[in-house]
């Protein structure tokens, strides 16, 4: 989401995403910016938790792109920041707070076809092998067809389907 706003705010609108991580690839990490927004209050918060645009959405990706711009950063450095920001948080998360890293991350949505995300993510996790959904036939772009189908499905039988401390549901669900 973030990488994607930062793509759209470059090029005035033309891009709607980094296509593959091209432009990204082709930047340099500002470390001074990632790790100010990588001070976010979210990643302290243990989990379950849940977040989208209303953490990282138009103000946080503003913000973002206006310390970009006040450092003269190029739109593949800002861009190539904005995918280590988004690499970066999410193995910072696991390191922090899964029991023990696991075996393997399988990735699905737009960001697993961003090669230079998907990079950046086996670098900060050296320890696991990157897998995409499509490996095992779901293809990564079905991930909110599969995932309301899971719902649904749980629904059905009457099996819990969310975590109210995470997604801000009164109650559970059956």
């Amino acid at each position: 989401m973030i990488i994607d706003r930062i793509a759209n705010i470059l090029s005035k609108g033309k891009l709607n995403f980094d296509k593959d991580g091209k432009l990204a690839a082709k930047g340099r990490i500002d470390t001074t910016i990632l790790n100010a927004m990588l001070r976010h209050p979210f990643f302290l918060r243990k989990p379950p938790k849940s977040t989208g645009r209303e953490e990282f959405g138009l103000s946080f990706c503003n913000l973002f792109y206006k310390k970009a711009k006040n450092k003269s950063l190029s739109p593949q450095d800002t861009l190539a920041t904005a995918t280590a920001f988004t690499a970066v948080s999410i193995s910072r998360s696991y390191k922090q707070f899964l029991p023990k890293m696991p075996d393997e991350v399988i990735l699905c949505g737009g960001g697993a076809h961003n090669k230079t995300l998907v990079k950046l993510l086996q670098q900060n996790l050296p320890e696991a092998t990157i897998l995409l959904s499509d490996d095992f036939g779901i293809n990564c772009d079905a991930k909110e067809a599969v995932s309301f189908a899971v719902l649904a499905y749980a629904t059905i039988k009457g099996l819990f389907n969310n975590v109210p401390s995470a997604t801000g549901a009164v109650k559970k669900l059956f």
